[in-house]
């Protein structure tokens, strides 16, 4: 079973600005409140300050910055949630009260776990053999056609 770190965050000052070092890189953090929504939002800096992800939701359940795509990310795994399961989002009024971020540690192999929850599907028992047949016996075949069959010639 994993343990969990909780990321602790004063929220009698927001805007909150915090630095942590991930992978040996010092990363800026900035956790905003918007009024209007009750909303949260995390911005998140290089360690010269350089923008990499402004304005991330805080969303209950759901990794942040999972839908960034940015190689400049720390790589973390924070994810809002409340350990009873009473709540379904994150506002400001429940945030470091009944909800927190919380930093999952795996002592596995994530690979290995992924591949235990989702099942074996990745074909690891077929054999170069077993692929080679099933191309057909044409020796010219190519899996992205030729020109005569692309240009239809």
């Amino acid at each position: 079973m994993a343990e969990e770190t909780r990321i602790d965050v004063d929220m009698s000052n927001l805007p909150q600005r915090f630095n942590m070092v991930i992978g040996g890189i010092n990363y800026n953090f900035r956790l905003r409140h918007n009024d209007y929504n009750d909303g949260l939002y995390l911005d998140c800096w290089d360690e010269d300050f350089v923008p990499i992800v402004l304005g991330e939701k805080l969303e209950y359940g759901e990794p942040i910055f999972g839908s960034v795509n940015d190689p400049r990310l720390p790589l973390i795994n924070w994810i809002p949630y409340s350990e009873d399961g009473s709540e379904s989002t994150v506002t400001g009024g429940n945030l470091q009260k009944t909800v927190f971020i919380y930093a999952p540690e795996d002592d596995e192999d994530e690979t290995d776990e992924a591949a235990d929850q989702f099942g074996d599907d990745l074909d690891d028992d077929e054999t170069e053999e077993n692929v080679d047949d099933d191309l057909g016996d044409e020796d010219d075949s190519s899996l992205y056609g030729t020109d005569e069959t692309v240009d239809g010639l």
